[in-house]
């Protein structure tokens, strides 16, 4: 059992899946075992409640009831209007509905080098996947796992905004949003008129200024007048709180805001070696 490369390529949607670059195909897709596949199927809500306390701590911070640093570190180099927003009241409970984990495989298992809650690869992932499955292998989350877990973010449709910046990854979400029919599309961020609708945000929050509609979009967010996932919360993109995850200075705080077999296994997946210079 196994694909061939013409049929991996001739199965290519027309205008392909992701701009630039060239594809090393493989005739199967990467193997794991099952005690592999419970872990990284069990990373899921530990991830989420890791985000959840990210949050967390960086309100208390900027609200003085945490020390203040905190709050002030991950502000660092933040557009001040972009600061304010995240901490409007009605930003508290809104959080990433996708994310992933960057891992590495190792003798020992997984480990962890990054939580992206903005990440490209969900349209090129799910063409994956259906090819796989009709070809008789097992894939993880099955032939159209990807494709309703994305649905599901929006389930009357809504429009995915792709930047310019962010443009390599089109191809993938406009074959995507054609699986899950005509109540969804891929919009220009940077041409964005808001009109209500659901949005699936696909572009970077350093690009901004590119973004006519952005400071609108976040407003409305914050307001309640729209659903937008990621939300603009920029300090849960911010890398550091992998690192700050093994601050001496937080040890105390991060007991008390996780619970202790989530903490354990997010400091199992993302060892402190990785903060070693």
């Amino acid at each position: 059992m196994g694909l061939s490369l013409s049929e991996l390529r001739d199965g290519l949607p027309e205008g392909g899946l992701f701009g630039g670059g060239a594809w090393r195909w493989s005739p199967e897709p990467f193997k794991i075992t099952k005690a592999e596949a419970r872990q990284m199927m069990a990373l899921g809500h530990p991830l989420a409640r890791f985000q959840q306390a990210c949050d967390g701590l960086y309100r208390r911070s900027a609200a003085g009831k945490l020390p203040t640093w905190l709050a002030e570190l991950l502000d660092e180099g933040k557009p001040d209007w972009l600061v304010k927003v995240q901490r409007e009241p009605g930003m508290a409970e809104q959080f990433p509905r996708v994310i992933r984990p960057d891992l590495i495989l190792t003798e020992s298992g997984f480990s962890m080098t990054e939580l992206d809650s903005v990440p490209g690869g969900i349209g090129v992932a799910a063409w994956l996947a259906r090819v796989y499955s009709k070809a008789g292998f097992d894939v993880l989350g099955g032939p159209e796992g990807m494709v309703e877990g994305f649905r599901s973010l929006m389930p009357e449709g809504g429009s995915v905004l792709v930047s310019e910046e962010a443009g390599d990854y089109r191809p993938e979400m406009e074959w995507l949003t054609a699986q899950l029919g005509d109540t969804w599309k891929v919009t220009s961020a940077e041409e964005y008129v808001p009109d209500g609708q659901a949005l699936y945000r696909f572009f970077e929050l350093f690009d901004w200024e590119s973004i006519s509609s952005v400071k609108r979009l976040a407003e409305d967010s914050a307001e309640g007048k729209i659903r937008i996932t990621s939300p603009f919360k920029p300090h849960l993109e911010d890398k550091l709180w992998l690192a700050l995850l093994w601050s001496p200075a937080l040890k105390k705080i991060w007991e008390q805001a996780l619970r202790g077999s989530h903490l354990q296994r997010l400091r199992i997946e993302h060892p402190a070696v990785w903060h070693q210079l």
